[in-house]
């Protein structure tokens, strides 16, 4: 589906001479997918802090188990050069929720933005973290050295290089992660890249 992208998820079962995609077909019956997509959950209601208020409350709880075993294996399968990257990205997402954001000089403009560390040659994407708006309660210094310095922690002593754009400066920041062991680059120019 990310390959050939329709407007309608039941497109991709249309008999339509001139647009089928049969494959989809042999896989799976489409209400079959649908049905396990509607109902589809990797957290339920009642194991989740439902006040808002709380301390404790994470916005991605439904997906949260999955998202922390998604970023263990990228870790746990893939040793990165020397030479890392910290960026946001934007998944594409018109679904209505409070976090969504707007970013006009990202290719991807609305959806969820998330910052990620990635492989500088291959880009692949070693630790990412969810923006899910402000949060004062997990705040320490500013919002952007409190997300630096966790998604380099798998990275803490181990000499890496790290490049970042101008939004991640600061001699705070560049004197804390020099002290955990991570070299910062602060690149010219922004370069953009999709998820």
């Amino acid at each position: 589906m990310g390959l050939m992208p329709r407007g309608n998820r039941r497109d991709y079962w249309t008999l339509n001479w001139l647009t089928e995609s049969p494959g989809f077909r042999k896989v799976k019956p489409r209400d079959r997918f649908l049905g396990i997509l509607r109902y589809l959950h990797f957290q339920g209601n009642s194991a989740a802090i439902q006040d808002k208020e709380h301390r404790d409350y994470d916005k991605l709880y439904k997906v949260r188990s999955v998202l922390s075993s998604v970023v263990t294996k990228y870790q746990s399968v893939y040793k990165p050069n020397r030479e890392i990257s910290l960026d946001e990205s934007m998944i594409a997402c018109k679904s209505k929720f409070g976090f969504r954001k707007f970013m006009k000089d990202k290719p991807i403009r609305r959806g969820i933005k998330v910052f990620d560390v990635a492989e500088s040659s291959s880009g692949y994407v070693c630790n990412l973290k969810v923006y899910t708006g402000k949060d004062d309660n997990e705040m320490v210094n500013s919002p952007i050295f409190d997300v630096v310095v966790d998604l380099t922690k798998p990275f803490h002593n181990l000499g890496d290089n790290l490049f970042f754009d101008t939004l991640y400066s600061s001699a705070l920041l560049f004197k804390e992660l020099l002290k955990k062991g991570i070299v910062t680059r602060n690149s010219p120019c922004k370069h953009e890249r999709s998820s």
